[in-house]
């Protein structure tokens, strides 16, 4: 019988460390070319971010995806597994939006036509991703990939739907934190009176860039400290009622203030400028979370479920 050469010896070629080299150049000299032709509004999107506290993160997100995907560099298969039918299934919805664009459709608004064309460019980024490093590549870095959808805007009507809904989230569970303190409060809608002092939640005061950066950090602390799909699910459903927690409880601690200090707390540095050092004390709940969420997975993982 022949003898079959050792299993080292029978890998495919284009798992060599010079075809994986060659393939990552040539995945390198595609994505500047990409870059190339979105250059417009790539840029746009810069300056977007620039100027929007919204989207501040926006510049952060491909440097904290890139560097998911370098600290876990070594568990990285070089083998290629072709993924042609992948890279078409991401090509397909790019060129769509790309010729939904070019043929006429025009959004009325920033956030909107930064939105279409920043997806064209990652599904268009994505395309080549599959085509050059293949599917066993994809699969190794789905979630840093995944973590890029952070650098495209909200649709303009979905900002306002989200603001819409923290603003008058935050003011029931702010309204239901006050009456349980036993404060005189009277409501209607967004709008306060407690004794002496009368205020509104607008929709500058709805949290939404806090719950945001709240939601981000919160997606990474599962990625680093949980393995198992439950908790990290639990833990991203949990995110945002936290976040709405969170700014009720800022909302909450400025009337007290107000009311048993002094009324002009509202227009202090804390209310305008105050949001981080309640981001701040929103992380010891949040760390308490993740550690009770471990927990739980050292049981699931001790029980063998």
């Amino acid at each position: 019988m022949e003898k079959l050469a050792p299993i080292s010896a029978r890998l495919p070629e284009s798992g060599s460390p010079t075809r994986w080299r060659q393939r990552t150049i040539y995945f390198s000299i595609f994505v500047a070319g990409l870059c190339l032709c979105f250059g417009g509004s790539l840029f746009d999107l810069f300056r977007f971010s620039l100027h929007n506290d919204l989207y501040s993160h926006i510049l952060l997100m491909p440097v904290i995806s890139g560097y998911l995907i370098w600290i876990d560099r070594q568990k990285l298969n070089p083998v290629f597994v072709p993924a042609r039918r992948l890279a078409v299934s991401f090509l397909l919805p790019g060129l769509a939006l790309l010729a939904a664009y070019k043929l006429g459709w025009q959004p009325a608004n920033e956030n909107d036509r930064l939105c279409l064309l920043t997806l064209a460019f990652l599904f268009c980024f994505a395309t080549g991703y599959a085509w050059w490093l293949g599917g066993q590549i994809m699969r190794a870095t789905v979630f840093p990939l995944a973590f890029l959808i952070f650098i495209v805007p909200f649709p303009l009507a979905v900002e306002n739907g989200l603001v819409d809904f923290l603003q008058h989230s935050s003011a029931e569970v702010s309204y239901l934190m006050l009456t349980c303190s036993g404060m005189s409060v009277l409501r209607e809608g967004t709008q306060f009176s407690l004794p002496g002092v009368t205020f509104g939640v607008a929709p500058e005061c709805s949290g939404v860039r806090s719950s945001l950066v709240l939601f981000i950090t919160g997606l990474l602390a599962a990625y680093f400290f949980l393995r198992r799909p439950w908790p990290r699910l639990t833990l991203a459903a949990l995110l945002l009622p936290l976040g709405i927690l969170r700014n009720a409880f800022r909302i909450f601690t400025l009337a007290e203030l107000a009311v048993h200090y002094d009324p002009n707390i509202l227009d202090s540095p804390l209310h305008h400028r105050g949001g981080p050092i309640f981001f701040a004390v929103s992380l010891a709940p949040f760390f308490l979370l993740v550690w009770l969420l471990r927990k739980w997975e050292a049981r699931l993982e001790k029980s063998g479920r």
